[in-house]
């Protein structure tokens, strides 16, 4: 053991990134390990060595601990469950899943590597996400990527069948968002100053409480349900009804310095 921090010492490599290499090794070992013996042979392996699974219900890997894939798959028929397992990449997770995918409470920084098609809701929240590249083109049900680090909605699906939240974020401007959601939009909790990228037709209620906006201009054409934009440093609320003509409900003014 001393021979070795000796050899650490006179290479300056720290012993934690040394040890650190080994627990990872282990960990993606024992992970192969659990694949082989638990998950694989329940899926046809296909002729690209990919794999795929035809069963009614889905795959669930939840709260089993690695940070990558040690296979490629294909085809999933059900749902794909991965949150909660310290995954770094989606690399190896299926093109095609039919079901719901879930890869929320990880530490993923993009979406590259995910599933192309998803058949119902797409959850990537509470991830360390900059960017939504690799995003599918179209949500078929719930699209979340809340509570992540985003700037920029680049990359985000362009039609939501369902509900689009992108709330908890880093997000200035509402620009390369989607332009069709047919549920709820959540933009609350950003530092937006402006709706402009907003979609004109949402479906039911708009939120975007809590950020910078001074005014409702560039919010949706029609909002079907109601828009909450309470917390935000409106000076007169007496002009925002008049800026949309549907229900607007903002019950918090935060007045700005200065005002």
């Amino acid at each position: 053991m001393i021979r070795l921090l000796e050899k650490l010492l006179y290479c300056n490599i720290k012993a934690s990134d040394i040890f650190k290499k080994i627990s990872d090794d282990d960990t993606q070992k024992r992970t192969l390990e659990y694949f082989k013996a638990d998950i694989l042979p329940k899926c046809n392996k296909n002729n690209d060595g990919t794999y795929s699974y035809n069963g009614s219900d889905g795959l669930n890997f939840y709260d089993i601990k690695f940070n990558k894939f040690p296979v490629k798959f294909k085809r999933v028929n059900g749902y794909f469950l991965c949150a909660h397992c310290g995954l770094t990449t989606l690399e190896g997770c299926p093109e095609w899943i039919r079901g719901y995918f879930d890869c929320s409470d990880n530490k993923l920084t993009s979406l590259v590597g995910g599933p192309y098609y998803a058949g119902y809701t797409y959850n990537c929240s509470f991830n360390k996400l900059t960017t939504l590249e690799g995003a599918p083109n179209k949500a078929h049900h719930i699209f979340d990527c809340s509570h992540n680090n985003l700037t920029s909605l680049k990359g985000a699906p362009a039609q939501i069948a369902s509900n689009f939240n992108c709330s908890v974020n880093k997000l200035k401007t509402l620009e390369y968002g989607p332009t069709q959601v047919d549920g709820y939009y959540d933009c609350s909790h950003n530092q937006l100053t402006t709706l402009k990228g907003s979609p004109k037709y949402v479906k039911y209620n708009f939120y975007c409480g809590d950020n910078q906006l001074t005014s409702l201009d560039a919010a949706p054409d029609k909002v079907n349900g109601i828009l909450y934009c309470s917390g935000n440093p409106f000076k007169d609320l007496n002009k925002i009804d008049k800026q949309v003509n549907y229900r607007v409900v903002c019950t918090v003014l935060k007045r700005r310095k200065n005002d």
